[in-house]
Order: C-alpha cells, then sequence, then structure tokens
C-alpha cells in the first residue's frame, strides 16, 4: 500500500506496542468496530515514525495515542473520542465524554497514560487480528 493510500480515506491508530493497556485497546477497538476500517501502528515501528515525522511529532515519546483521520492527527483524548464514531451504536454514549474541556480529558488521559505500565503490565496478544489491518507487520 503506497503512502498516497493510506492517506486518503483511512483512519489510523498509533499506539505504544509495549504497553499492555495499549495493546488491550486496539484489541477492544477491533471487537467493537462497526466496520473493519481502522488500521493500525505501534509508535515504535518505522512505518510510524516515518509517517508520524510529517506532523512533527516526536515517536520517542510513547505515553500518548494518535489517531489520523481526514489528513489531521489528533491525539489523548481527542484522539480517542475520534474512534467513537466507528464503534457500535451502544458504544455511543461515550460521545458524552466531548462535554468535557479538553484540558480536563487530558489531564484524566495524562493520568492513565503515566499509570499505563502499572495497570496492565503483559502485552496483550493481537495476532487475532487480520495482519492486513497492521501497516508496520507489527503487533
Amino acid at each position: 500500500m503506497s503512502k498516497k493510500q493510506i492517506k486518503e480515506n483511512r483512519t489510523i491508530l498509533f499506539y505504544d506496542g509495549d504497553c499492555g493497556l495499549c495493546s488491550r485497546a486496539v484489541l477492544f477497538v477491533v471487537k467493537n468496530e462497526r466496520f473493519p476500517k481502522i488500521y493500525f501502528s505501534s509508535i515504535q515501528s518505522e512505518f510510524a515514525k516515518q509517517f508520524l515525522k510529517e506532523f512533527q511529532i516526536n515517536t520517542e515519546i510513547l505515553s500518548t495515542l494518535y489517531v489520523y483521520e481526514n489528513g489531521k492527527i489528533y491525539q489523548k483524548s481527542t484522539g480517542a473520542l475520534k474512534l467513537v464514531p466507528h464503534l457500535k451504536k451502544r458504544l455511543f454514549i461515550l460521545k458524552i465524554c466531548w462535554i468535557f474541556p479538553r484540558f480536563i480529558r487530558d489531564l484524566v488521559y495524562d493520568f492513565i497514560a503515566k499509570n499505563r505500565k502499572h495497570f496492565l503490565k503483559d502485552k496483550c496478544d493481537l495476532v487475532v487480528i487480520d495482519r492486513s489491518r497492521f501497516l508496520d507487520g507489527e503487533a
């Protein structure tokens, strides 16, 4: 898949590939998508490093989730909330989180991100996910 094809009409979730909580979040998204349209890439991959470099994102910082959609990068709580429309209708209740100002949402996000490796220490096995949805060939 060419870089141009990837950028056109794609939603990509960039996550910390060494984090148990992050890998479980990827699995949650896959299990709860309405349609399998979201692509995934660990931030540590060469694909992510090159892709995110165009947006001047430091890929050495692994505590931030990024979502690429419609030519833009969203991060932290805003990135997570950008995934809600892709999820099954019963999860649309999560849209209520938009009512909170970003600085409050990001305070909660930062607390979870700071402690994420304490919540779930082991990575979740992502082999159940269609490999073609991983743009870096990793899981």
